[in-house]
């Protein structure tokens, strides 16, 4: 197994990747095959030109029955987190009462970004976000682009905001906006990808890319339906063997610094007429806490701050899946922070290495086998000062995994 922890958290790229790309005058998009109200426009650093807009997605799942009322103001929101993330509550295992079918057509917001020198690349990699982010952090800012690096390596991203968040619908948020539904729409757009019905462009290998939330979506996806993904990439994710280790990772602080407020009240002009069903991170002092470290840029905080995404109680409450070995046999990768407070206490390299043990525990049959840890990095790795370098051996692990 790869493993890899670079010497300074502060690496630079060569000078090709240091330079933001300015796109050739008239240059075409990708395919808008798939998307309604589509726009074309560059990444945020201008190695991809991509193609944004809505796909609807039909999908169905058996989600849970949650016995949970819509909080009725901030007091019980907060009373509502703190019993979620109190250790040894059963707070979230007494909510779920059954199961129930839900079923329909979905309007997700997502963006595909191909290389500007190449529309019809055939490798994608499917980038799921986590909470309280959006689809914009797989393209956060100019040298913080999970889109702009694999472009630079011939590549094409699709990402997407999750049900619930961003400009894609908002259902109800307890009973419909779950991990279940959620994760069949993350295989259909995996169909859609490979099959051409996005960008008319049958991509040959998909990868599956997620962040916390994301990567347990991309995980569960990967174990029901193997054949979708041909490589995984896990960032922000832990899971270790229960037989052989007693070590786990203690939520509590992570979920104090969240400090869930009602999204409407928090965001109105983003959140207008919501339900208080949806929560955002409080303010940056929370983001900062809860998923960076420094050194990193106040400006690239504010931003969070000013663009963050949302969580519905139905999420969190219907996650129940306690992992078991994967039969998943593409290449994998886990790229952790090391200091990443929600998985590893704030420390992935003690008492045990958390990135190797989770790629050894989750994957015993995966053909090939990597994992980085970047150094001054929290939670939110594709924020910090890290990222570019944490990405770059991304792309030369797949590449050499084929």
């Amino acid at each position: 197994m790869q493993f890899f922890k670079p010497a300074t958290a502060l690496m630079v790229l060569s000078a090709t990747h240091a330079v933001h790309a300015i796109l050739p005058s008239g240059l075409q998009g990708p395919d808008l095959s798939g998307f309604i109200n589509a726009t074309v426009h560059p990444s945020n650093g201008g190695f991809s030109v991509c193609v944004s807009g809505i796909i609807p997605v039909q999908a169905s799942a058996t989600n849970y029955k949650i016995n949970l009322d819509i909080p009725k103001n901030q007091t019980d929101t907060t009373e509502l987190w703190l019993k979620l993330s109190t250790p040894g509550s059963t707070f979230a295992r007494d909510a779920v009462t059954g199961t129930h079918n839900v079923s329909g057509t979905f309007n997700m917001a997502a963006t595909l970004c191909v290389p500007v020198d190449n529309l019809t690349p055939k490798e994608v990699h499917l980038a799921t976000h986590g909470s309280p982010y959006n689809a914009q952090y797989w393209d956060f800012a100019p040298d913080y682009s999970y889109a702009d690096i694999a472009a630079m390596h011939g590549h094409a991203t699709f990402f997407y905001d999750r049900l619930g968040v961003g400009k894609s619908d908002r259902p109800d948020g307890i009973q419909i906006v779950q991990s279940p539904l959620g994760v069949e729409i993350l295989h259909n757009l995996a169909v859609m990808l490979k099959s051409g019905a996005i960008g008319n462009n049958r991509f040959t290998k998909l990868v599956g890319v997620g962040h916390s939330f994301g990567s347990l979506f991309t995980t569960v996806a990967a174990s029901k339906y193997p054949e979708a993904f041909d490589a995984l990439v896990l960032t922000g994710f832990t899971s270790l063997d229960p037989a052989t280790t007693t070590v786990t990772a203690s939520t509590t602080a992570f979920f104090a610094a969240f400090n869930a407020a009602i999204a409407s009240q928090n965001q109105p002009l983003s959140y207008d007429g919501v339900d208080n069903s949806f929560m955002v991170v409080d303010n940056p002092i929370g983001l900062q806490y809860a998923f960076l470290r420094t050194p990193f840029d106040p400006a690239i905080l504010n931003l969070a701050a000013a663009t963050k995404g949302s969580l519905s109680w139905g999420e969190p409450l219907s996650f129940t899946t306690s992992f078991s070995p994967l039969n998943f046999t593409g290449p994998v990768a886990v790229i952790n922070g090391d200091a990443d407070l929600a998985l590893c206490n704030g420390n992935c390299t003690y008492p045990v290495d958390w990135t190797a043990d989770t790629i050894d525990y989750l994957f015993p049959k995966a053909s090939k086998k990597g994992g980085y840890v970047a150094l001054n990095s929290g939670h939110g790795l594709n924020l910090q000062y890290a990222a570019a370098p944490a990405f770059e051996w991304l792309q030369q692990f797949l590449e050499r995994s084929w």
